[in-house]
């Protein structure tokens, strides 16, 4: 006997729309939910000025066959942007003033990112015991491991912005 269960989704976000695509590919409906007044969850792209500001997740990855698969079977609907070659420099707002995100102990050791406190903490990070909390947060650990700014302004824009994390 063949039972017909109703399926809902709540959100349509990243998660919720592929949820909802992949079923429907299985023949499967689906009801999808949303509070907010736009699809997309944190995902969103806003032009103002002649510049293209990205919120939520900017980069992805093309690590499994189903996500290629994905992208090919919507491929008439939208299309994947790679990234520009030049855009491998990655820039950090602070203060007002763009810097570069540090590539190596040197420009880690120069930048204006991080306070002096957190680069010391960052060159004894190695020594340092591990943590008892199992329950700490991403945020708690960077913090209490390398220090509020490195946190403030290495960890949390990539994780934030790639996975639409939060910290």
């Amino acid at each position: 006997m063949k039972t017909h269960a109703r399926v809902a989704i709540l959100g349509a976000g990243l998660s919720g729309l592929s949820i909802g695509y992949f079923l429907n590919k299985k023949g499967i409906s689906a009801d999808i939910f949303e509070k907010g007044s736009r699809i997309g969850g944190v995902i969103q792209s806003n032009k103002e000025a002649g510049f293209l500001y990205e919120h939520g997740p900017n980069t992805g990855v093309l690590s499994n066959t189903i996500i290629e698969q994905l992208f090919a079977d919507i491929s008439e609907h939208c299309t994947i942007e790679v990234a520009n070659e030049a855009a491998k420099k990655r820039l950090i707002l602070k203060n007002g003033k763009w810097h570069a995100l540090p590539s190596g102990l040197f420009s880690g050791i120069g930048t204006p990112l991080f306070t002096t406190m957190d680069k010391f903490r960052i060159l004894g990070e190695p020594f340092r015991k591990a943590g008892t909390n199992p329950d700490e947060s991403l945020r708690a650990f960077v913090e209490r491991r390398l220090g509020k700014s490195f946190h403030d302004y290495a960890v949390a824009p990539f994780i934030n912005g790639i996975y639409a994390g939060n910290t």
